[in-house]
């Protein structure tokens, strides 16, 4: 189970690679690009937030853990019914799944949260490594 509404990755990933590696149309998806320039004339605070952010422990555990966990579980912005719908009934499937299947019956759900959360971290910090990976060079678009 990926916890990624299909139709709602679908559209802005489309959008995501129309514009991917392009830094005059950033956007949609995007890992946080600065120019060196750019980089350079920023104040203080954002130069560490860049930093932070680009750091391979935040950028490989926590984002993949709050992207798949917390933000797909909301329709993005722009989305229209039927991405809204995707978001939707992905959420519906993922807390029957949790709550009615013989796995978190018979276990109990504290232990299968144990069992799940680190495999989609897992996943998705993978996932976040190839992304990171194929899209951090010119011409990406």
């Amino acid at each position: 189970m990926s916890f990624t509404p299909f139709e709602d990755w679908q559209r802005t990933h489309v959008i995501h690679h129309s514009a991917s590696g392009d830094l005059d149309h950033r956007g949609v998806g995007d890992i946080w690009t600065l120019t060196v320039d750019e980089y350079l004339s920023a104040s203080k605070f954002k130069r560490f937030a860049y930093r932070f952010f680009r750091n391979p422990i935040f950028l490989f555990t926590i984002i993949p853990a709050v992207l798949f966990l917390v933000i797909q579980r909301f329709p993005s912005a722009g989305a229209r019914k039927r991405e809204r719908y995707s978001v939707y009934f992905a959420n519906a499937g993922i807390a029957a799944v949790i709550t009615a299947t013989a796995i978190s019956l018979t276990l109990g759900f504290q232990n299968y949260l144990l069992i799940q959360l680190p495999v989609i971290i897992m996943a998705a910090s993978a996932g976040m490594w190839l992304f990171y990976v194929q899209h951090q060079y010119e011409d990406v678009y």
